[in-house]
């Protein structure tokens, strides 16, 4: 990522200097091509339900509850703690006690900026 980061950042640099814009544009763009290369495949091979838990876990801002998540996608607690075993063995997710996080650095973003509401088709909360 912080090859990409520089990489595109002399890209959108306007001579020997990067300036704070050029950065900016650059953290987008490396951003964008992480998600390419490295979210997409790995949500590619997930059933739907499993990347239906991962949108739900992506409202969060840190650890997701599996109790919150379980009502988020209207399932049980069990059915939660499932989705979640599987995923912590595809290593993409941390486990807690009652709790799961990504391990994937930005997957928590990606998928709220490409999938978020297509997949849970609700809201997050602080947007309501």
């Amino acid at each position: 990522m912080i090859q990409l980061i520089g990489n595109y950042s002399w890209r959108f640099a306007d001579g020997e200097e990067i300036s704070l814009d050029a950065t900016q544009a650059g953290v987008a763009k490396a951003r964008k091509k992480l998600g390419q290369l490295v979210h997409e495949p790995a949500l590619s091979d997930l059933s739907s339900e499993d990347r239906r838990f991962l949108a739900a876990m992506s409202l969060d801002d840190g650890e997701s509850k599996i109790t919150e998540i379980a009502k988020r996608l209207g399932v049980s607690d069990q059915q939660a703690y499932n989705y979640r075993s599987r995923l912590n063995e595809a290593d993409l997710v941390t486990t807690g006690r009652g709790t799961a996080d990504f391990v994937l650095p930005f997957l928590r973003e990606h998928l709220r900026e490409h999938v978020v509401t297509d997949l849970l088709r609700i809201e997050p909360e602080s947007s309501q």
